[in-house]
């Protein structure tokens, strides 16, 4: 999909194994470049040498909060803080997604809803470079 220079570097940030190790053969399979870690205080630690294009985020890890995560990552240094970031997880209710998206999410997944593929599409949607930087971005729903 991508030659190696131009590879997308994801960061998965998940605590079911199977789920993480199941994404992380997938994406790499598709082409990108895959960091796997298993909670939100550990990613925060280990961003800056990481540098990821794109992060896919569980809200339910044992470590932080997502939302503090987030926060936290929005107030990193520029080439850190806007990363893109798709939440992937089992909770269904308006005010989790609502909490999300004013982080600027990209998208918004759960997990009972959506196939590998969606998520697959999900990412190549988000990595995709914006025609109009101008327009309004909403996030994605699945």
């Amino acid at each position: 999909m991508f030659k190696e220079s131009e590879k997308k570097h994801i960061l998965i940030i998940e605590d079911e194994t199977d789920l993480r190790e199941s994404l992380k053969v997938s994406l790499s399979h598709s082409g990108y470049e895959v960091t796997t870690i298993e909670n939100t205080e550990l990613a925060l630690q280990q961003l800056s040498t990481i540098k990821p294009s794109l992060i896919l985020l569980d809200i339910l890890t044992e470590s932080m909060d997502a939302s503090l995560f987030l926060q936290r990552l929005r107030n990193l240094p520029p080439e850190l803080k806007n990363t893109k970031v798709i939440v992937l997880t089992n909770l269904d209710d308006t005010a989790t997604r609502e909490k999300m998206e004013k982080h600027g999410i990209e998208c918004y997944l759960v997990k009972v809803r959506v196939s590998l593929q969606d998520i697959l599409d999900s990412i190549d949607t988000a990595l995709l470079p914006l025609d109009n930087s101008d327009a309004k971005k909403t996030p994605l729903e699945l």
